[in-house]
Order: C-alpha cells, then structure tokens, then sequence
C-alpha cells in the first residue's frame, strides 16, 4: 500500500506587465475617423477620444490605453485593420 501526501507547491504569480497602444499623427487620416476609431476599437467616450486625437495631432503620437500585452496587439491590429479599410495610413503601436 502506497502513501501519498500533499506537497504544497508555492508558485509565485507574476501580474501580468502592461503595454501602451500609441497612435501616431499623418497628414491624411482625418480627426473625426481617428475619434470613431477610438469609440469602436477602444471603447473610448467622445470626450476621451477627442481628447487623444488632439493629442496625437499636436505632439505626433498619443497614448491610447495600456493592456496585457495579447490585447494591446489585438486592439492595434483591429485599429489598423480599420484604418485599412478606410483607406488612412494611421500607425498603431504597442510599447512597453
């Protein structure tokens, strides 16, 4: 007859590190797709919005949201893809 017993095992659990989504300004996507961008893909209120796009538009980039990194690039690869579907060349970054 076998004995077992429990071994208690403690695991450290790291939170997870965050990264930013950027914006980056151009000279052809327009202001009010950048703020329907960022109520669609970043669920961002029209004060929020406005706040990043003239953010973006004045310093040259501006700083979305932070997330896990898995959902920063999920969220810039939405956004890009409907900045593509636009026809906007708008850059979306992930940066630590």
């Amino acid at each position: 007859m076998s004995e077992q017993t429990d071994i208690g095992i403690m695991t450290k659990i790291e939170p997870p590190q965050f990264y930013y989504v950027v914006l980056y300004n151009d000279n052809v996507t327009t202001v009010d797709f950048v703020i329907e961008l960022l109520q669609t893909v970043f669920d961002k209120d029209i004060a929020t919005a406005t706040e990043i796009t003239v953010r973006v538009h004045t310093e040259g980039q501006g700083i979305v949201d932070r997330y896990p990194y898995d959902i920063a690039v999920s969220k810039q690869m939405q956004a890009q893809n409907m900045a593509a579907r636009n026809n906007f060349p708008l850059k979306v970054g992930v940066r630590l």
